[in-house]
């Protein structure tokens, strides 16, 4: 009995070892966890130096008080076992823990390239070799021909043309597929960036429509946590308003993205091509398409925080 506190229960006093050859404190750990009567009490067992005292103590802290003085019934062979076996169990997972933690770390950031036909064709080539020259990104592409801000919202399928091109490099063209959900695409890839070139295909809607698609991918972007940088629609021989299309992007995208106006560096013909793809008047048009993409990553370029490209292709 206790008699400072009669209510308090009674422990047997810890019988001193007569052993002069029993373990000493800090020669086994296992032991000195698992062995009421070696260690006083209070005193923490040594830490081996193979184990690292970020690892062992936070597992060791919070049972320091219960392991030194109430562990005497892990004396049981199988107790003792047992615990062993959870605390190497719980140092495996903390291992595993930091190791995937430091795989994640050391993963290059994401830019996510999207965009309409331009981008299927040279345009699009371009700006994806540009984007995955930059250091320290990974770049994942994905072009869809008559897609518009809606398209990536609800996966609208195309039959006119696709390019994707992903984070590996790996490339995939063909004529039919469903537009990828840009949900999707910013959950996989969680992007730092993600770069835009849509507005072609949204030419004859409502102002309202415009506005309201194009803000909604906007904010889908940035709430994911991405930086946006959009660029709006080249000149075309049959848009000759897209003066009107520009308007409703900056309304609906301005606030939230960096908005380049393709249409200072582009120029269609008066004849020739089809009126809106730069790759259908031949090698001529292939090299605006090249020019305009320098372009716009010239213009973004300084929100990566990387070098423009030391020399411009030469013109011919």
């Amino acid at each position: 009995m206790n008699p400072d506190n009669p209510l308090a229960p009674s422990f047997p006093r810890r019988r001193e070892s007569s052993n002069k050859n029993s373990p000493q404190c800090g020669q086994n750990l296992d032991d000195e966890l698992l062995r009421g009567d070696c260690c006083e009490l209070g005193k923490r067992p040594s830490i081996p130096a193979n184990l690292g005292s970020t690892n062992w103590i936070p597992a060791y802290a919070g049972m320091t008080s219960f392991g030194v003085n109430g562990l005497v019934g892990l004396k049981s062979p199988l107790l003792s076992s047992v615990f062993r076996k959870c605390m190497l169990l719980l140092l495996c997972g903390l291992s595993v823990a930091l190791n995937i933690a430091e795989s994640l770390a050391a993963e290059p950031a994401v830019i996510l390239f999207i965009g309409d036909s331009h981008s299927v064709g040279s345009f699009g080539i371009q700006q994806d070799a540009l984007l995955r020259n930059v250091p320290g990104f990974r770049v994942a592409t994905y072009a869809v021909c008559g897609s518009s801000p809606l398209s990536w919202l609800e996966g609208e399928k195309t039959r006119c043309g696709y390019f994707f091109k992903d984070s590996k490099g790996r490339e995939q063209r063909g004529l039919e597929a469903d537009t990828p959900l840009l949900a999707n695409l910013l959950k996989t890839h969680q992007p730092r960036y993600t770069v835009v070139e849509l507005g072609a295909n949204m030419y004859g809607g409502s102002a309202e429509w415009m506005e309201a698609t194009a803000h909604d991918m906007a904010m889908a972007i940035v709430n994911s946590g991405s930086k946006c940088i959009w660029i709006g629609p080249p000149q075309a021989r049959i848009q000759p308003e897209l003066g009107r299309v520009f308007n409703a992007l900056n309304k609906a995208v301005g606030q939230y993205c960096l908005l380049f106006d393709s249409r200072k560096f582009t120029a269609y013909p008066a004849a020739g091509g089809d009126g809106i793809h730069f790759d259908s008047l031949g090698e001529s048009g292939q090299r605006v398409a090249e020019q305009w993409a320098l372009q716009a990553y010239y213009a973004f370029s300084p929100v990566l925080e990387v070098a423009k490209p030391q020399r411009k292709p030469e013109a011919h």
